[in-house]
């Protein structure tokens, strides 16, 4: 449901991620002339089914009592191509797999930009 490839799917999204490809083995975004492209190891952390997914901004949220996404949270190896990224948190709703809201988190472990992602051919 995770792998393959995503792209931004708002601005923001687009300039820092570009087209964003996630492996068994690594993230890797293709970045924007403002935001360097990046290839890093992960470790997955959570993988849940939830009604809501951890640190949503509000009206983002299924319905209550329908269990609306599926939640990745991958944990990223250091490198200086994060820009102090340490986590990336992909919620997948159940019923519209194409698309994944996004939130980084800093080193503290903080959300601190929130987006979404579309897959490039609508499946």
């Amino acid at each position: 449901m995770l792998l393959g490839a995503w792209e931004g799917g708002d601005r923001a999204t687009r300039a820092i991620y570009g087209r964003l490809l996630v492996t068994p083995a690594f993230v890797k975004w293709s970045g924007s002339r403002a935001n360097p492209a990046c290839r890093v190891r992960y470790r997955l952390v959570t993988r849940k089914e939830a009604e809501a997914y951890p640190d949503a901004l509000p009206g983002f949220d299924a319905a209550p009592g329908v269990p609306g996404y599926t939640v990745f949270r991958l944990a990223l190896q250091r490198r200086a191509c994060t820009r102090g990224r340490t986590a990336l948190q992909f919620a997948i709703p159940v019923a519209k797999p194409a698309r994944a809201e996004l939130v980084t988190y800093d080193r503290r472990g903080r959300p601190v930009s929130w987006g979404h992602l579309d897959r490039p051919d609508g499946r």
